[in-house]
């Protein structure tokens, strides 16, 4: 629901597995990218999780790599993998950029 929130009826969700979600932000860069996972992380911060009487705490990174001619899909979603890879090992960010080959 958050994500919903936060996309753009153009942007496209979808649940990748294993607790993995992708959000595609169509005609958009990387510093809007890098906002749009600050808004999420802000967003995950300030809501309350509950299960029963037991509360729940989420914690959400973000992996953002951008699309490009040059790239192949699953070359894309392996640096956004790798990215987010990196930023659950930091723990001391909301998002990580991958960088470019």
């Amino acid at each position: 629901k958050l994500f919903m929130k936060t996309s753009r009826r153009s942007d496209v969700v979808a649940y990748f597995g294993h607790g993995i979600f992708a959000l595609l932000l169509q005609h958009t860069d990387v510093k809007n990218a890098t906002r749009t996972a600050e808004r999420l992380y802000d967003m995950m911060a300030s809501t309350n999780f509950f299960l029963g009487d037991k509360e729940i705490e989420l914690k959400i990174c973000s992996g953002i790599a951008e699309l490009s001619k040059d790239k192949t899909a699953d070359e894309t979603i392996e640096l956004a993998l790798t990215a987010l890879r990196s930023c659950d090992e930091q723990g001391d960010s909301p998002y990580v950029v991958a960088k470019p080959e």
